[in-house]
């Protein structure tokens, strides 16, 4: 192996469980109609904004104005309040001698903060961060992968 890519969301750090909790709140009333525990279980990986045009397209009801702002927000305070590390990643990041990098289809800000909340950020230093932001298809399209092992100079595979 040449080079460790994390993903960061439910890999270094536990957010998944706060970030589908609060989907899960504001949805249940835009959208009550739907099944939101159930169509969000199929949804991990995908972007906020990805998921809201998806469930509004199964739903009668319209989203409000601003949707994806309004539940990115809710979800950076509630991370920003009670986002912990997974266990055992702050170990694994420093134990592994690897060019690294992480990825996710979370925003860039989400990233940062969420890795300085965690102190994971002493941890991985310098090293390069790739968001949904910087490619035209998201996971679980391979693009951010691909990206970031070409910018640590190794093949994907």
């Amino acid at each position: 192996m040449k080079a460790l890519i994390f993903d960061c969301d439910g890999v270094l750090v536990d957010s998944e469980a706060l970030a589908e909790e609060t989907l899960e709140t504001h949805l249940g009333q835009w959208l009550p109609d739907l099944d939101i525990p159930t169509l969000l279980s199929q949804a991990l990986g995908m972007t906020t904004a990805n998921i809201l045009e998806h469930l509004e397209q199964l739903s009668r009801h319209l989203l409000p104005p601003h949707a994806a702002e309004l539940i990115d927000s809710a979800i950076e305070a509630r991370l920003a309040r009670e986002l912990t590390a997974i266990a055992g990643a702050h170990a694994a990041i420093s134990g592994i001698d690897l060019p690294k990098a992480v990825v996710s289809n979370s925003r860039r800000c989400r990233v940062l903060a969420s890795l300085v909340t965690t102190q994971l950020n002493g941890a991985l230093g310098d090293v390069p961060i790739f968001t949904a932001e910087q490619v035209e298809n998201p996971k679980p399209d391979p693009a951010i992968y691909h990206l970031a092992a070409s910018s640590l100079g190794c093949p994907p595979s």
